[in-house]
């Protein structure tokens, strides 16, 4: 680790991005680049990126589908989470191997933001209520499984039938779902024999559509209401 202020180097190392120079299919249009070292200004910081998911948003990008346009040529991805490498020598309050993430054009905060949402500007959710969703492991999802859980609202989350679905289900439990099912296990007569002692759900997410959407749909109460803010099958 350095020390406050301090820097390790005028130069980032070289590097590999993929960037795509047009929109289209990211099969098509992506390409991964060799990127030469480039000089570290006094006011900059250079990240060694550690883990960097792939998104639909990012798909989306690269599409050109997604309601923000980015300049292009551009490397694609926007979220992930980087070290610290190197930094210029007016940068405060920075060690070298300090965890950050981008922002901006980070799109990390949209998640927590798009869940806390869904949860509060569509229908009235008391603490007691149940809520149900597809489309549960991803950080929307978990999102909402959280906020739920911390307002006393019961959630029930449909995932998609995968292997290691199991552990996948304990995961979201250990986040405070009450009950998670994959697709496949709905596929029966009568869905709402599986909520046991939860209420009918007053509100449903979906972001896949498809059959999915409709599981959702046959778990809702009667005038109960469905948010679709997505759309992945």
């Amino acid at each position: 680790m350095g020390d406050i202020g301090a820097y390790a180097s005028n130069f980032s190392p070289p590097s590999l991005a993929v960037v795509f120079e047009q929109h289209g299919s990211p099969d098509e249009v992506a390409r991964v680049i060799e990127l030469p070292p480039i000089e570290i200004k006094e006011n900059e910081v250079c990240v060694k990126m550690l883990a960097s998911p792939i998104n639909p948003s990012d798909i989306n990008m690269v599409q050109g589908v997604y309601p923000i346009k980015v300049p292009l040529p551009e490397v694609g991805g926007h979220e992930g989470v980087g070290e610290v490498h190197a930094f210029g020598s007016a940068v405060k309050g920075l060690s070298l191997g300090d965890w950050v993430i981008p922002s901006p054009p980070s799109f990390v905060t949209v998640n927590p933001l798009t869940a806390l949402l869904l949860l509060d500007d569509f229908a009235k959710v008391n603490p007691g209520d149940t809520i149900v969703q597809n489309g549960s492991t991803s950080i929307v999802g978990q999102c909402v499984i959280q906020l739920a859980k911390l307002r006393g609202v019961h959630s029930i989350n449909i995932i998609r039938d995968r292997a290691g679905s199991d552990d996948v289900k304990e995961r979201l439990k250990r986040l405070g779902a009450d009950e998670v099912h994959t697709e496949s296990q709905l596929q029966v007569k009568n869905v709402k024999g599986l909520l046991g002692a939860l209420p009918e759900p007053a509100l449903g997410f979906n972001c896949v559509t498809g059959n999915s959407a409709t599981l959702v749909l046959k778990f809702l109460r009667q005038e109960g209401t469905m948010v679709t803010y997505g759309e992945q099958s």
